[in-house]
């Protein structure tokens, strides 16, 4: 499956499996392996990577291979220009899920023109789940975290936003130290 799977159906196969609980850890071992790695990021989207990395953090299997090669400079900085807000808050989610460093991909995330495109373009429930992932693993988010200092933001996230939502971006900002008095 995986010499001949195209990444997507890669991806498929590892959210299917997570939706129904099943390890498989041959499966997700294989997956893990550097050569699988390399075709997934080489030939995939952002949303592969993504859907893998959820799907590893959803069975709890370590994807120490993976992680590593997503938390590359050139990888970090690919997934954020072609991915979405939600496939970068869903891959960063799997990383603090796992404990996994995200070193690289916290420091695109905190250039203040990537913060601002998504504040603007995320859901709430992206934007939460960012600053979550964020806070968890211990990388500063203060030029995200400023962007929940404007009250415009703040109203988008009170009206579109679910209480979860709300309540993981102020822990966030607590943990951080980044709320405004």
């Amino acid at each position: 499956v995986l010499r001949e799977g195209k990444p997507q159906e890669i991806a498929n196969i590892a959210s299917a499996f997570a939706k129904l609980g099943e390890k498989r850890t041959r499966f997700f071992d294989a997956v893990d392996s550097r050569s699988a790695v390399e075709k997934i990021v080489r030939q995939g989207k952002p949303q592969d990577i993504a859907n893998i990395m959820w799907a590893m953090a959803t069975l709890g299997h370590n994807a120490t291979v993976f992680g590593e090669h997503v938390n590359r400079d050139g990888v970090a900085e690919w997934l954020v220009k072609e991915g979405t807000p939600q496939t970068i808050a869903n891959t960063l989610r799997g990383m603090a899920s796992l404990g996994q460093d995200a070193t690289a991909l916290a420091g695109v995330i905190n250039r203040e023109n990537v913060s601002e495109w998504l504040v603007e373009e995320g859901s709430p429930q992206s934007l939460a789940n960012i600053i979550w992932s964020m806070a968890t693993l211990g990388h500063e988010a203060v030029v995200l975290a400023g962007f929940f200092q404007n009250d415009d933001v703040t109203e988008k996230l009170m009206v579109y936003g679910k209480p979860l939502d709300f309540s993981k971006i102020l822990w966030a900002m607590a943990t951080l130290g980044t709320v405004r008095h």
